[in-house]
């Protein structure tokens, strides 16, 4: 749930590379876009209407890749750390970071 709401926010504050993913990164999973927090659907709204006004491209490379049950992958956001140099709890711990900055202070406890 969430997930792709904070992925879609952090796309739309990176102007400089991020902007033509947001749309095509919504689009790889269209049944969700009914589920978008209130504000994010003005935002999507708002990216829709630029993107279709600039000729709907695909996302440029390296795209965002779902495999259409619940495994994501993007190169950019790679983060390579060896196995026995990542605390235990590591993604929790990055997880609740990046709700807190977000103010999502339910979801980060």
């Amino acid at each position: 749930c969430c997930g792709i709401d904070n992925l879609a926010v952090f796309l739309s504050r990176a102007r400089k590379f991020a902007h033509p993913q947001l749309v095509p990164f919504l689009h790889l999973t269209p049944e969700y876009i009914p589920s978008l927090k209130k504000d994010n659907k003005v935002m999507y709204s708002s990216f829709k209407q630029w993107w279709e006004q600039n000729g709907r491209k695909p996302a440029p490379p390296p795209a965002i890749e779902f495999d259409g049950k619940d495994q994501w992958d993007w190169e950019w956001m790679k983060v390579v750390m060896p196995a026995d140099r990542v605390p235990e709890g590591w993604e929790v711990f990055t997880q609740a970071a990046l709700l807190y900055r977000l103010h999502e202070y339910e979801g980060a406890r």
